[in-house]
């Protein structure tokens, strides 16, 4: 018994026209593509510096509300920067008061692609790669300034000695302004100039 075979018909390529007009397909979802995965990393730096904005903004809610010492601190370990509390552990409470760390602020860790370049206190230089800033309840507070930086994006984060949450400064790389964003108290009259108008 001979097998039949199904005629399925003359074998047809793709013409050059159809291969053409593929790639050109091809080339414009690439163009539409290109700029969306360009924002995606945007958006992840972005989100990163988020996180260490919201950090500084509790450690100066802390700052204002807290009634036990408290610092924000860059773990040389794992590069993870974290708000810690001086308080007894629950489940130790006839031991002294350690270093917790903040039970509604997760550490942040900073992806690859953002760095913290430089740390001021007070005008003060600390090294980036491992720094604790501790406050003292009924000292004054310091003014803190971070630095970061990711893809094109320059971003400073300032908290000043009285406010609630942190200032954000924003530039592209290569683009400076001069304004500082933020005012700094000046003491006009330690400084003789108490009848300057302004």
């Amino acid at each position: 018994m001979a097998r039949s075979r199904r005629n399925l018909g003359p074998r047809r390529a793709f013409t050059l026209v159809e291969a053409i007009v593929a790639l050109g397909i091809l080339a414009i979802l690439a163009v539409l593509m290109i700029p969306s995965f360009a924002s995606l990393e945007e958006r992840r730096v972005r989100l990163a510096i988020d996180e260490v904005e919201d950090l500084l903004t509790l450690y100066g809610f802390r700052d204002t509300t807290a009634s036990t010492s408290i610092k924000l601190e860059r773990d040389l370990s794992d590069g993870s920067i974290g708000l810690w509390s001086r308080q007894i552990d629950p489940d130790y409470p006839d031991e002294r008061a350690a270093w917790l760390p903040d039970r509604f602020m997760r550490p942040v860790f900073l992806p690859e692609d953002v760095e913290l370049i430089d740390v001021r206190v007070d005008g003060r230089r600390y090294d980036p790669s491992g720094w604790s800033i501790t406050r003292v309840p009924g000292e004054p507070r310091s003014m803190i300034e971070l630095d970061l930086v990711g893809g094109d994006l320059e971003v400073t984060l300032v908290l000043t000695p009285h406010a609630l949450s942190a200032h954000r400064i924003e530039r592209r790389r290569g683009v400076l302004g001069n304004d500082p964003g933020y005012r700094i108290r000046v003491d006009l009259d330690g400084e003789g100039r108490s009848r300057e108008t302004w």
